[in-house]
């Protein structure tokens, strides 16, 4: 699944107890440091949002181009976004353990 920021590609991993997640930042996305904060802000907000991911999921987080000029709301809005349309995260009371 994907929107104009992100790219998420997941897999079901039924024998794990949690989520597992991998964040993939281009070099055409910028320098270094631009890099490295986008893979920073990404994984603060999935930790913050931890507990609508669904458990026993394995998935990737790739970071288009017009990610790295958005602030930290607009890549939580888009994170939240994709997530919910690849129907691993619910909002409302999360999955199932």
């Amino acid at each position: 699944m994907a929107n104009l920021q992100f790219v998420v590609y997941y897999m079901p991993q039924p024998g794990i107890e949690h989520f597992r997640l991998g964040i993939s930042v281009s070099k055409k996305i910028g320098n270094a440091v631009t890099r490295n904060r986008l893979r920073r802000v990404v994984k603060e907000i999935v930790r913050h949002h931890s507990h609508g991911v669904k458990p026993g999921t394995d998935f990737i987080l790739i970071a288009r181009k017009p990610a790295a000029g958005m602030d930290y709301s607009e890549i939580e809005k888009s994170i939240v976004h994709v997530l919910s349309k690849a129907g691993i995260y619910r909002r409302k009371g999360g999955f199932p353990k």
